[in-house]
């Protein structure tokens, strides 16, 4: 089993990809003090964090002001090394302290145990954290408008058109 991580609360926490648009691989990094680190993520859990961000934000408030994100800032540290790849993200909020909590369960064959990484922050370091994810997100392929597949350059086989070959975009 690898080691869990608790990082309460984060001092700077972003997502980020390397790669091509159709071959890139999503990362998640978080600091504490002089501790970082940095998980593979994939772009799901990407938009899955700011669907459950939304809904969090509905029940319990906006950040007031709302978070003022600079590209620079959320930038990943390519020269980090994952620890692991993450198989499911979640969200929580405590109220008493104001706090989020993104909680990452390490992907892992049936059977063995599984590590966690839980990110403790404020809802702007969430808003910011979602914000960017959804512009890092939205910077790959387009996605089909009939089944939400990405679609490829050269052309998409279409579940909704039962595998029939869409034009290119």
């Amino acid at each position: 089993m690898t080691e869990s991580i608790e990082f309460d609360p984060v001092d700077h926490i972003t997502v980020g990809a390397i790669g091509e648009p159709g071959d890139r691989t999503f990362l998640l990094q978080a600091t504490y003090g002089d501790e970082k680190v940095c998980l593979v993520i994939e772009k799901g859990h990407i938009l899955a964090l700011a669907d459950e961000a939304q809904e969090l934000f509905a029940d319990a408030g906006v950040p007031d002001p709302l978070p003022h994100w600079d590209a620079e800032v959320m930038a990943i540290d390519e020269s980090l090394e994952p620890s692991w790849r993450v198989g499911s993200v979640g969200v929580g909020f405590t109220e008493e302290t104001d706090q989020v909590l993104v909680v990452c369960h390490e992907l892992v064959d049936e059977g063995e145990e599984t590590a966690t990484a839980q990110f403790w922050m404020s809802r702007s370091q969430l808003a910011a954290l979602t914000g960017y994810g959804m512009v890092i997100a939205s910077q790959g392929r387009p996605a089909c408008p009939l089944c939400r597949n990405p679609m490829n350059p050269e052309g998409h086989y279409c579940v909704s058109l039962n595998g029939k070959a869409r034009p290119e975009r």
